[in-house]
């Protein structure tokens, strides 16, 4: 086989793997420190997550009479390595994969991003995992955020309740105990 037909194959090779098969070649290696998985836990899973942070104008609590997007929800779907969709990512925070696993958390620490315009880093402690993938989870990360976050637009209490989606990706890191 020539030189240039190997070089062709393999540029159409780097044009069809998906994405999500290099997530652990990203920023991702670079954790910072505030949101490290402890020594005693091991990579279980790693899925890549395309979709929408949602904000909702609402009251600011500590000043009634002013106004700000607050995050209500994530929605986004959850690809595999090759690029096949096999879950959701919803409010809870909650992800299911479509085998029926579960996994739901609540926020142990953050980290800014590198991407001045994604959302934060995250580590976030398991409550209630169950499946056979997902069921021995204690550990999720979010790391390697690009946008989603809140918009810029100022608001008024004529735009109480309007919701805004803001297009997002991440991946997502689950660890179990070694």
């Amino acid at each position: 086989m020539k030189n240039s037909t190997r070089l062709t194959i393999f540029l159409c090779f780097l044009l069809v793997v998906p994405a999500a098969t290099w997530a652990d070649s990203t920023t991702s290696e670079n954790v910072p420190p505030a949101i490290a998985i402890p020594a005693n836990q091991a990579l279980r899973l790693t899925l890549k997550a395309q979709g929408d942070q949602v904000y909702e104008c609402r009251a600011v609590s500590a000043a009634p009479d002013k106004f700000g997007w607050v995050l209500k929800e994530p929605d986004a779907d959850l690809f595999d390595e090759q690029g096949h969709k096999v879950g959701h990512h919803s409010a809870g925070p909650k992800w299911e994969l479509s085998s029926g696993d579960t996994v739901t958390g609540h926020l142990h620490s953050k980290a800014q991003s590198p991407d001045a315009k994604g959302i934060p880093w995250l580590l976030i402690d398991a409550e209630k995992a169950s499946g056979p993938t997902l069921g021995k989870v204690i550990s999720i990360q979010r790391v390697d955020t690009v946008g989603g976050q809140a918009p810029d637009e100022p608001t008024d209490s004529t735009m109480l309740g309007q919701i805004k989606r803001i297009k997002y990706t991440a991946t997502y890191k689950f660890y179990a105990e070694k």
